[in-house]
């Protein structure tokens, strides 16, 4: 039997950990996390069972950074057969204050976006060889409220807004999934999913200054990592008839995403303005 190929960002924390864990105790599944912080990775992999470590390999893989990302890619490539399950978890919140990659462009559009689908589309061609293949991407929730500017996403000519950041990059992971049909095979399925409001890191960075005081009693209603993982691990151990391609999962079934999300004009549009910041590392 042929070893099942996963490929992974978002593993080193918040409920990632959890999905990580999930995927890796198959021994006839190789891992490839793409990740920035080897010493993390490395006492990540010291809690799982020896028996699959082995299967499990470090990609250095800076995902700020396009060029990066094409070498991380690069070398995974050399290494594998065929993908069969890409996984693009990986999302921060942004600081008060935009920061920018070395394109000038805003981190938070790049890591929770363009990086995704920047992945994806280099890994297209060892997607379709699968027999199975499919891709699964980390939405939120946040993004009903998001309000897109498709010719200034990285706020050059308005106000910055760190929420509001996060909030369209993650209409447009939802949009990119509906939109995928279009711009990779239809034999590769793609969907989403919202994990919901989880325990993390990036939850604890996006709650208001004022509420940090209160953030050890309001952490007791938030999902663990456990439950945040649930529907990624769901998504990725099912069949692939079993998943509507472009849709938007919760709680392990489909829900009904925003309007915007649902709009292939949008989906469309969004597409243009990333393939043209994407076209050199392609």
């Amino acid at each position: 039997m042929n070893k099942k190929t996963i490929v992974m960002t978002g593993a080193t924390s918040g409920f990632g950990i959890d999905w990580f864990k999930s995927v890796s105790q198959d021994d006839n599944t190789s891992v490839f996390i793409l990740a920035r912080d080897e010493l993390k990775f490395n006492q990540l992999l010291l809690t799982i069972p020896m028996i699959t470590r082995t299967n499990i390999q470090f990609v250095y893989c800076e995902l700020s950074s396009l060029s990066s990302i094409v070498n991380a890619i690069k070398h995974v490539k050399t290494m594998v057969a065929s993908v069969d399950v890409l996984i693009n978890n990986a999302g921060i919140f942004p600081n008060d204050n935009p920061c920018f990659n070395d394109d000038d462009i805003e981190l938070t559009f790049v890591v929770n976006h363009l990086a995704p689908l920047l992945i994806t589309l280099l890994l297209k061609d060892k997607l379709i060889l699968s027999d199975s293949p499919k891709v699964i991407n980390t939405s939120s929730f946040q993004h009903f409220n998001a309000k897109l500017t498709l010719d200034d996403m990285s706020f050059k000519r308005s106000k910055f807004n760190a929420m509001l950041a996060y909030r369209n990059s993650k209409l447009c992971i939802t949009l990119s999934t509906l939109y995928s049909e279009h711009f990779i095979s239809p034999n590769i399925t793609v969907c989403c999913f919202d994990p919901g409001i989880v325990d993390t890191n990036m939850t604890k960075d996006a709650i208001p200054t004022f509420l940090n005081w209160a953030y050890p009693t309001i952490r007791r209603f938030f999902r663990d990592g456990v439950k945040g993982a649930q529907t990624g691990i769901h998504l990725t151990n099912i069949q692939n008839d079993r998943i509507v391609p472009g849709s938007y999962y919760r709680d392990m079934v489909i829900k009904e995403p925003s309007k915007d999300a649902q709009s292939l004009l949008i989906a469309e549009r969004l597409h243009k303005v990333s393939m043209a910041l994407l076209e050199p590392y392609l």
